[in-house]
């Protein structure tokens, strides 16, 4: 009843799964966001660009960690879209060089990551700090700089990217 009851309030069902993937994401559960995000994706108008870029950067972020590999597919059909929104710009620089980190793929990273600045600067009034704090102490870790990358992480992180952040110690 509740899935009916919110899809009365929010009106479509890509909308409904979106958030309901979110929901449990937010919450830990990986494998039900996954599914949800799968469902928005059968229920989405193929000419919805903004909730396509959603679900694909949901996804890539989802597997970041998990499976680079699936993470950077997700990222690439979000960039393909041309949805001219600097956010999903942003996001699109950010997971390319978080793939290539988990990829173990260094020399790649460090191109992604010089990429990832230089889109910061060249739009640093109009982006936020979206994984600044993440890409940086994957940086530390790439050049050898071990402690400062752990010694880089507070005890407490109240953002999104302490999942991404805990995995540095297993690299």
């Amino acid at each position: 009843a509740g899935y009916e009851t919110y899809l009365v309030v929010c009106g479509e069902e890509d909308e409904v799964n979106m958030a309901l993937g979110s929901v449990y994401e937010g919450r830990g559960n990986y494998r039900m966001s996954d599914y949800f995000y799968h469902e928005a994706l059968k229920t989405v108008a193929p000419d919805n660009k903004r909730m396509l870029n959603a679900i694909y950067s949901r996804m890539a972020t989802l597997k970041l960690s998990v499976d680079p590999e699936e993470s950077r597919q997700w990222n690439e059909k979000c960039r393909q879209l041309n949805y001219d929104n600097i956010n999903y710009q942003q996001l699109y620089h950010f997971i390319d060089a978080a793939t290539q980190f988990f990829l173990g793929n260094y020399e790649a990273f460090n191109k992604a990551f010089n990429e990832y600045m230089a889109f910061k600067e060249e739009n640093k009034n109009k982006v936020d700090d979206y994984g600044l704090f993440t890409i940086n102490t994957m940086k530390l870790a790439v050049d050898g700089n071990y402690d400062e990358a752990l010694g880089n992480i507070p005890r407490t992180v109240s953002c999104g990217d302490i999942s991404l952040i805990t995995s540095l110690d297993l690299k």
